[in-house]
């Protein structure tokens, strides 16, 4: 298990979103919950681009956003990337990051985001 802190020192930074990508344990000898910072561990080894679509469900000119190229993102990167990406799909009721899945394309990788509400 990696280090742990507190959910609200996890959220320190964004604008637009909630950190949703860790575990949380049960403090040893107590009813405590942590979480386990994850945010400056490799998210994915190599080469990607990152992107969050427009939700279909928002009927707004929300636009897809893509980064650009990304060399071992750490999951603090991908937390920023989600961040500034609500403002670009103007999605603002999923706001969880919660994740991502890997898309190969003819272009290279595609991490997209996965959110929550």
């Amino acid at each position: 298990m990696g280090k742990t802190t507190s959910y609200d020192d996890l959220q320190d930074g964004w604008t637009h979103i909630f950190y949703s990508v860790f575990e949380s344990v049960r403090e040893p000898g107590t009813d405590d919950w942590v979480v386990t910072d994850n945010r400056d561990e490799i998210a994915y080894q190599g080469t990607a681009v990152v992107v969050a679509a427009k939700s279909v469900w928002i009927e707004d000119n929300g636009k897809d956003y893509r980064s650009t190229q990304l060399t071992n993102p750490t999951w603090r990167t991908l937390a920023e990337h989600a961040d500034k990406s609500i403002p670009i799909t103007k999605d603002s009721h999923h706001v969880f990051f919660e994740g991502f899945y890997v898309k190969w394309t003819d272009e290279g990788v595609e991490l997209h985001l996965i959110f929550g509400s």
